[in-house]
């Protein structure tokens, strides 16, 4: 895809600045769509560099600050066309791998808008949307379920001692 260089260093800084909110951080993973949560050891010297790597090969839709302006407020990457690793069905989603908001600009519905976007992009593919987020992320969970989305699976324990991945789907 290649993401043009100014982009590029406000996606590291929101990647950084957001890293260990996210379990597991961000640091500590490979990519948004590896499917094993195995504790790997977080290196803050070198930041969520992976995870910032396989952004490049996705799509990303960006909320800016200001309509004029070139400061981003928050992004969503996803992968179209992306088959859920659980489904044993030809089913093919635009697949969220990351969303986040810079803290500044929560609560301003951001999040709400860029999955407004991007169900209507899917929906001219004829696909639905998918995403996936950790138990304890009430939050998220919440944003999901006002969205339409519905739990399709759950791996229990997959972040840690009570904390299950839960992958959402949102039919077109």
């Amino acid at each position: 895809m290649g993401i043009e260089p100014s982009t590029a260093k406000q996606l590291w800084e929101i990647l950084v600045e957001a890293d260990t909110l996210f379990i597991p951080p961000l640091s500590a993973r490979t990519s948004g769509t590896q499917t094993s949560f195995t504790p790997a050891p977080v290196s803050p010297a070198v930041g969520p560099r992976q995870y910032f790597e396989s952004l490049q090969d996705q799509h990303v839709v960006m909320a800016r600050a200001k309509a004029s302006s070139m400061a981003i407020a928050g992004f969503m990457s996803f992968r179209p066309s992306y088959r859920l690793p659980y489904e044993y069905s030809t089913a093919l989603y635009h697949y969220v791998t990351t969303v986040i908001v810079r803290p500044a600009f929560r609560g301003q519905r951001i999040t709400q808008r860029m999955y407004r976007s991007l169900q209507e992009a899917a929906a001219q593919l004829g696909e639905d949307v998918a995403t996936r987020t950790w138990s304890t992320n009430a939050a998220h969970i919440g944003l999901l379920s006002a969205l339409g989305f519905s739990e399709t699976h759950r791996i229990p324990d997959d972040r840690g001692h009570g904390i299950d991945t839960v992958y959402f789907v949102r039919s077109i």
